[in-house]
């Protein structure tokens, strides 16, 4: 799983990419979590999601042992700006909106 392959423990660190100047200024987010090797159906569902948005993708599977992970969140650490760091529900609120930003840009 993890870098020796039994280690499931992982980390996603995500900031904010229109940061300016001094990035301890702007949001992050760093999220620990398992990662868990996606089996059939959920597979299948995901992998025809990713084919429908990258070209090249229906390739991936057979080549350099391509395959797909879920991320089952332990816990979420939240910075909306230097020294703020806040809770859950906060967050939840903050980073949702962001999210559900992020997915009417990309559905177009």
């Amino acid at each position: 799983m993890g870098g020796t392959g039994t280690d499931p423990r992982v980390a996603l660190f995500v900031r904010d990419p229109s940061a300016a100047g001094d990035e301890q200024a702007s949001w992050r987010v760093t999220v620990l979590a398992r990662a868990r090797l996606l089996e059939q159906p959920e597979l299948e569902q995901v992998h025809a999601r990713y084919c429908a948005r990258v070209p090249n993708a229906p390739s991936y599977l057979g080549t350099h042992d391509f395959t797909y992970f879920a991320l089952d969140p332990l816990r979420v650490r939240a910075i909306v700006g230097f020294g703020r760091e806040i809770e859950a529900a906060e967050a939840r609120e903050v980073f949702g909106a962001l999210a559900r930003d992020a997915r009417a840009k990309v559905s177009g």
